[in-house]
């Protein structure tokens, strides 16, 4: 995950977060003055959240985490707050995200969610600071 985070800017403070329904993550757009052909209506990059808050937001989404689509937008945000663990310096929590994310794309077909609360207790204990 090391390689990844190297294309961005690894202060959490200073770094653009997206949070929307269809992307949570760094902001990939390139700092230009001008933007020609901009989709975005509504700029939705903000600070990115601590890794506690991402945590609890990600708790949140457990709910709609079943079946094809639903594992798949549960998996894309895992990713993400496993990306800012591994900036925050959580590399057990980051490594353990990551784990939960890959397991969810084996079985999207599946009710996890039992399974997705009891591994978030767990990565939740393996933090070595509260953000």
């Amino acid at each position: 995950m090391n390689g990844v985070l190297s294309i961005f800017v690894h202060n959490r403070l200073t770094m653009l977060w997206v949070d929307h329904k269809n992307y949570f993550g760094p902001d990939r757009r390139h700092k230009h003055a001008l933007r020609l052909r901009e989709r975005r209506q509504y700029d939705y990059a903000g600070r990115a959240p601590s890794l506690s808050q991402a945590i609890r937001q990600l708790r949140l989404h457990v709910i709609d985490a079943r079946g094809p689509q639903g594992a798949g937008a549960f998996m894309d945000r895992a990713n993400a707050v496993a990306m800012l663990a591994d900036m925050s310096e959580e590399t057990e929590a980051a490594h353990m995200l990551t784990r939960l994310a890959a397991g969810m794309g084996r079985a999207r077909d599946t009710d996890m969610r039992p399974q997705i609360y009891a591994a978030l207790d767990r990565i939740q204990g393996a933090m070595l600071t509260y953000n």
